[in-house]
């Protein structure tokens, strides 16, 4: 290969080598096939054995010896220690509550220094501050570099300030997640972009069975702080492959932390949390619908945030609207930019009904603190869980699963809203009618009233 590497690099051309390998062993225990002959012809080719010819008898011997003493000792070793032991709740609990505690207060978009900021600019702003703060924070996707600077513009920038920490990439998902897993073991902070987030599964064998279990497999000796953000959701006219909420396909996953952003919400401070304090892998979800909108700084009109009791030191709190002056009729549970309509079909349950509701967002939605909402339904006797995707096997599902569970000796009065079970339509007209509208939160909440 010396003398190939020297021909092209003089400028004779380009050379490809090709390596055929072959494998001794049977694929699985019983499985082979193979005529005897056929794998002694390989064997007598396999390089080992042209290496022994080379060395001689006794030194092979040898060599053998040792690697044979060797082994043996692995596996009196192994046969000799205890077998590993699972604590199911212990270890789940390490699972769901690694990141760092941190004061709740500071998450929500009341709180957040510009609040008029458009959430693009929020992400885009973070992104900057925690990459010049930062030499171990990477940038990774496609079509990231400047001018273009990202398809939703919250990589502009970095690629000219930050030079190789940003790092364009083929269309890959998979390749794009792997690289960033393997940065992460080498104690980097990658942030990977995803450009549209039906395009996870493309990349789910690396969520899936590297990125969320290498510390699991490998006793906590190695770290993957990877952050996947990518844009969610419809209302866009994007079409079928471009405006999902497959969110759902990744929330039962060990090992994962999904983070849903809204208006109600610091999106870049969410961002940043991620990022330097979690290291655990997370998926980062914007809805695409929001870039373009500001903060909501102000509370819904005749409502009080509250942070409920253990959220102040979550990473991603969980936070409360509360009517200020009487009592909640019914508990509202949503997510993502659901929050929108959410909040309209509220005025229109009090204005025409004389319905307040208690209003709760999480910004982890999963693993899922359910607490916060069964403390809520506690008061309320009632539930409504709206999401934009899907309904079946959803959030919705979950959430109403868990509170059913907790309070098993007197079940709410439930009801689920979500998107009809089918792809998004490109029309627009079709598109909106096949995604959740005020309409259908404001009926789901009349029926539990009633």
């Amino acid at each position: 290969m010396r003398s190939v590497v020297d021909r092209v690099r003089s400028g004779e051309g380009p050379f490809f080598q090709v390596l055929d390998t072959y494998r001794f062993a049977a694929h699985s225990k019983g499985d082979d096939d193979r005529d005897i002959e056929e794998v002694h012809y390989h064997r007598s080719k396999d390089p080992l054995a042209r290496l022994s010819s080379d060395v001689g008898l006794d030194r092979s011997a040898e060599l053998v010896a040792t690697a044979a003493a060797r082994v043996d000792a692995a596996v009196a070793a192994a046969e000799a220690a205890p077998h590993a032991a699972v604590d199911a709740a212990s270890d789940e609990h390490e699972f769901e509550t690694r990141g760092r505690a941190q004061g709740g207060a500071a998450v929500w978009a009341h709180a957040a220094a510009e609040p008029r900021e458009l959430v693009v600019q929020r992400l885009n702003r973070a992104v900057h501050e925690t990459m010049a703060a930062h030499d171990d924070v990477l940038f990774i996707g496609e079509d990231i570099l400047d001018p273009y600077g990202g398809a939703f513009k919250v990589s502009r920038g970095l690629s000219t300030k930050y030079g190789d920490r940003v790092l364009g990439t083929p269309i890959s998902e998979a390749a794009i997640v792997g690289l960033s897993c393997g940065f992460g073991m080498r104690g980097f902070r990658p942030i990977a972009e995803i450009m549209f987030a039906d395009f996870l599964t493309l990349g789910a064998d690396q969520i899936l069975n590297h990125l969320t279990k290498f510390r699991w497999m490998y006793n906590g000796q190695v770290e993957t702080p990877v952050v996947i953000r990518t844009p969610v959701g419809g209302r866009r006219g994007y079409g079928p492959t471009h405006s999902q909420c497959i969110e759902k396909m990744f929330l039962g996953v060990p090992g994962l932390v999904v983070v849903a952003i809204s208006l109600r919400h610091d999106p870049g401070e969410l961002l940043r949390r991620a990022v330097l304090d979690d290291p655990r892998p997370v998926l980062f979800l914007e809805q695409k619908i929001l870039y373009a909108k500001q903060l909501a700084a102000q509370p819904p009109e005749g409502y009080v945030f509250v942070l409920p009791p253990g959220e102040e030191n979550e990473l991603y709190p969980t936070g409360s609207w509360q009517p200020a002056d009487v009592v909640p009729d019914v508990t509202i549970v949503t997510y993502g930019a659901m929050t929108e309509v959410v909040e309209k079909a509220m005025a229109v349950c009090f204005e025409e009904d004389e319905v307040m509701a208690e209003y709760l967002v999480p910004a982890q939605i999963a693993p899922l603190r359910i607490e916060p909402i069964v403390e809520s339904v506690r008061r309320t006797g009632r539930l409504i869980v709206a999401e934009e995707g899907t309904m079946p096997w959803g959030f919705g599902a979950e959430v109403l699963a868990r509170v059913s569970e907790a309070l098993a000796e007197n079940p709410p009065r439930s009801a689920r809203v979500g998107a009809h079970h089918l792809p998004i339509p490109c029309a627009r007209p079709a598109e909106e009618a096949v995604l959740p509208d005020v309409h259908r939160v404001v009926e789901a909440v009349r029926r539990v009233m009633r």
